[in-house]
């Protein structure tokens, strides 16, 4: 299935590097393809005094069901040195889902789509920069949610354009790990 987007931050250590990491391995686990990824996004921390967070925005495709591929993103998420904790702070790398197609779920410990991706301009700019028509089901479109955020919060500006963080010498798919 395509139409799903993951969303990725952080704010501690080589976060690019990071999120190169994430899509890599968890590409190589059979978890999910890499469709296509936004440029970096950077943010101030969000809700907690911080480093700045870098934020981007890819396009997958699985075969896996929306709650299954959520335990393994958290998973991959501590094994990253992720330390769950009440309450924002700084991390190395978090991983959200962000919307699956045309879907809408609620359930426990899963909703989608993400209840913060209207309100988070360094979610909605990636997204936006990757499908400016997408509508987030039950919510509307991504376009008009993006007008509110960038009246309301100006701060947030892009990193890096396009794909260049994942190295493009080496597609997510040749890298063998």
């Amino acid at each position: 299935m395509t139409g799903i987007y993951l969303g990725l931050g952080g704010n501690q250590g080589d976060v690019a590097h990071t999120f190169r990491h994430a899509l890599r391995v968890l590409e190589a686990d059979n978890w999910f393809g890499v469709e296509r990824v936004s440029g970096l996004w950077r943010s101030p921390a969000w809700g907690f005094e911080g480093p700045d967070f870098l934020n981007a925005v890819a396009e997958i495709q699985t075969h896996h069901k929306p709650q299954k591929l959520l335990a393994a993103l958290l998973d991959f998420e501590l094994r990253c040195g992720r330390q769950r904790q009440q309450g924002m702070s700084s991390r190395p790398i978090d991983l959200d889902l962000l919307v699956w197609a045309d879907r809408q779920v609620d359930e426990p410990g899963l909703t989608l789509p993400h209840p913060g991706t209207p309100t988070r301009r360094f979610v909605l700019e990636p997204l936006y920069e990757l499908e400016p028509k997408l509508v987030l089901p039950g919510l509307g479109r991504i376009e008009d949610h993006l007008k509110v955020q960038r009246l309301a919060d100006p701060q947030a500006w892009k990193a890096q354009e396009g794909n260049r963080w994942l190295n493009p010498a080496e597609s997510v798919q040749q890298v063998s790990l």
